[in-house]
């Protein structure tokens, strides 16, 4: 859910948000990072509309200093965060690892991070609960497995961060369905992924078949490779000229 323009832009985040939830999606993304009373105002407007039931993430994608992801994270730590996404700048690391000390809510980062190199001292300095490594960014499948089996060693979450083309939705669905998760109780929960619902035709055109939710979960194509085709009438129309 994103900033827009809007004569209540609370309202419209609360109503965008009923529409995931009767979409079946038990679990949902905003933006924040206009600054800490606005945030704290929409984050509320959301959490009344959707309830309790359902996990609520926020992402400000570095827009806050620490004095000020603090400041939000204990504003809004009563509206059961499940977790906080790149509150800082990706390169401050001290800073990630200051603001977990400071907050029950899980904090979440690393889609700027690049190759198993840059996450072991992501880490090493104790920075983030969830790991979020983009497999387009940070080195392929095979490099972003790497990185799952490390974060698996320290006891870190990954979720991929995954944005983009129907191919990248389809290697993020083959990733999470092969990587191991911390933890070994009896019920596991269920794998978790990114997927925009904003408009997209590198999305929703490029590739065959396209994925539509059914309850707020997805379908893992079973088809050789990544499960996909790519639709060449599709791709033409956005080759550059």
């Amino acid at each position: 859910m994103y900033f827009t323009e809007t004569e209540s832009l609370s309202k419209k985040l609360a109503q965008e948000a009923l529409g995931y939830k009767e979409q079946g999606f038990d679990a949902m993304k905003m933006k924040v990072g206009l600054n800490i009373e606005k945030d704290i105002e929409n984050v509320k407007a959301v959490r009344q509309a959707i309830g309790s039931d359902i996990d609520l993430m926020i992402d400000a994608n570095h827009a806050y200093s620490l004095t000020e992801a603090m400041k939000l994270a204990r504003a809004v730590e009563s509206y059961q965060i499940s977790w906080f996404e790149e509150p800082v700048s990706p390169e401050y690391y001290s800073s990630y690892s200051q603001l977990r000390k400071t907050t029950s809510i899980p904090i979440a980062g690393g889609e700027c991070e690049y190759l198993r190199f840059g996450f072991l001292h992501l880490f090493q300095q104790q920075c983030v609960d969830i790991a979020q490594p983009d497999i387009c960014a940070a080195g392929g499948l095979t490099e972003v497995k790497r990185i799952a089996d490390m974060a698996y060693t320290f006891g870190v979450d990954l979720v991929p961060h995954t944005w983009g083309t129907g191919i990248a939705v389809s290697a993020a669905m083959h990733l999470i369905a092969n990587i191991d998760m911390p933890g070994s109780r009896l019920n596991n929960a269920d794998a978790l992924m990114e997927l925009d619902r904003t408009e997209n035709p590198l999305r929703d055109e490029l590739v065959q078949p396209t994925f539509s939710p059914h309850n707020g979960r997805l379908q893992i194509p079973n088809e050789p490779g990544l499960g996909v085709n790519v639709n060449e009438d599709a791709l033409k129309r956005y080759l550059l000229k």
